[in-house]
């Protein structure tokens, strides 16, 4: 049988890139208005350090790719919504906050914006989201 690319990209996305054997990973989404729910995400880290008036601010982002789904993915993002990574990904399981920022790469997916900072001021370190 011959699938439509859009069929070809859809299983794609599903078998390969989603597979946590692949390049994807569990995490625990936390809707600001739902119960929390295990979901297979891909993710791309990326890091900021601000200085500033003598307080400094080290500022981790994620994007994440999700499906756009009730179930088994991510359907309506809001701000307040959260992402927390599994204790082997990030062992201080600090919860990152979604941004309102996203990309809409096609219908079924998209890649969201999530961070969190973590302050320090005279050396101490303090975590805040």
């Amino acid at each position: 049988m011959v699938n439509t690319l859009k069929q070809q990209i859809t299983a794609d996305v599903a078998g390969v890139f989603l597979d946590t054997d692949e390049f994807a990973e569990e995490v625990t989404y936390i809707p600001a208005d739902g119960a929390e729910v295990s979901i297979t995400v891909i993710i791309e880290e990326e890091d900021e350090f601000l200085d500033e008036n003598n307080r400094s601010a080290f500022v981790e982002y994620i994007r994440v790719f999700a499906k756009r789904a009730t179930a088994d993915g991510i359907k309506s993002p809001t701000i307040g919504d959260g992402i927390k990574r599994s204790a082997t990904e990030d062992p201080g399981q600090q919860v990152y906050g979604y941004t309102g920022q996203r990309e809409d790469p096609e219908r079924d997916t998209w890649w969201l914006l999530f961070k969190r900072t973590r302050t320090q001021r005279q050396g101490i370190d303090h975590k805040a989201s």
